[in-house]
């Protein structure tokens, strides 16, 4: 509803406005093909897929049909400095970068070997910045990830030797997630490569880095 209600309002108040949409990979559901293109078909297995989705054909109708500038950015597993830790229900990542530094284990489901495509936040961030000042992206979607495809577990291991701390334990897949499984996500970036000149700088080792050391000054107000 509030993707409705601003588009409303650009409709009414401001229709020069350029949006740019923070989507999900979410909206796709089980991966079908890989890599994943932006023709890939859409079923998302989640509440929080299926609201990015339907906020996705918002932004695509006023777009269509009152002339709204619009692009939407699916981004894969975003990471990094300042995102929340206090939960695991965001950005996995972080929740085991804040484990690791406690000293506590990290639960991996199955065998870790679901592949993911981790971003970091200031790759993400100048991709919105060029997208912004772009005059080639209006009403289009892009997938916005980085150009390592990681396994689960090998992140987590990741997590582990740049903090120096915590344990992994891998345990059966409970009912209710293994029902959200997406498979494998092995994205392809190269629309939004040639649609902007982008690529992402920052290497998946370098990013855990960065988000370990941030927290190492900062993690009493994240908690």
């Amino acid at each position: 509803m509030s993707t409705l209600v601003i588009l409303e309002a650009c409709k009414n108040f401001n229709p020069d406005v350029k949006i740019l949409f923070a989507s999900s990979r979410m909206v796709l559901g089980e991966t079908l093909t890989t890599p994943i293109t932006e023709s890939h078909e859409t079923n998302p297995l989640s509440l929080y897929g299926v609201h990015k989705l339907g906020s996705e054909k918002y932004l695509s109708l006023y777009n269509k049909d009152f002339g709204i500038n619009t692009t939407i950015m699916r981004i894969t597993n975003p990471y990094g400095p300042r995102q929340q830790i206090k939960h695991s229900k965001y950005s996995i990542l972080g929740w085991f970068v804040r484990l690791a530094m406690e000293g506590k284990e990290i639960n991996i489901f199955g065998d870790g070997k679901q592949v993911r495509n981790y971003i970091y936040v200031d790759d993400i961030v100048e991709a919105f910045v060029r997208a912004g000042k772009s005059s080639s992206v209006n009403g289009k979607m892009f997938f916005l990830g980085s150009n390592e495809n990681t396994e689960f577990g090998e992140m987590a291991e990741l997590v582990i030797k740049t903090v120096g701390n915590g344990s992994i334990r891998y345990v059966p897949w409970p009912d209710d997630y293994e029902k959200a499984e997406t498979g494998d996500s092995i994205i392809s970036t190269s629309k939004i490569a040639e649609a902007i000149d982008w690529k992402p700088k920052i290497s998946l080792e370098e990013g855990i880095k960065n988000t370990f050391n941030y927290y190492s000054k900062n993690h009493k107000f994240y908690i």
